[in-house]
């Protein structure tokens, strides 16, 4: 009898840290939202991105691409040294950031541009 009591109180318990987690990350993102919290992307800002490529704002995609290859490849195992798999997840995320920040905006559909220009209507009679 202890022990389903016990029991009763473990379960009741979790709900009860469950539902006030649940409800503090809801506020957490609420407040963020409302102080005008940029997004990240994929867990890095571009800023980071920037630091982690050692990369200044002007650079382009080919440098981005430059840099990602160099870093990646000093951080692959060798003969002489382990590697760093850490290293190389942040180097891939920071190139992923800057390349889909580099990429226009808006890019036209294929299906758009494949079809030609729009019909127009019929003159008026």
């Amino acid at each position: 009898m202890a022990g389903r009591i016990i029991a009763q109180m473990l379960v009741m318990g979790a709900q009860v840290f469950g539902k006030a987690g649940m409800q503090a990350y809801k506020q957490a993102v609420h407040n963020a939202k409302a102080g005008g919290v940029s997004t990240v992307r994929r867990g890095m800002q571009l800023s980071e991105a920037r630091q982690v490529l050692n990369i200044e704002n002007t650079a382009t995609a080919v440098e981005v691409e430059e840099r990602f290859e160099k870093y990646f490849n000093q951080n692959q195992p060798g003969k002489d040294h382990m590697g760093s798999p850490y290293l190389q997840q942040k180097i891939t995320i920071a190139r992923d950031a800057l390349i889909e920040d580099l990429k226009p905006k808006e890019e036209p559909k294929a299906e758009e541009q494949a079809k030609g220009p729009s019909e127009s209507p019929p003159p008026p009679r």
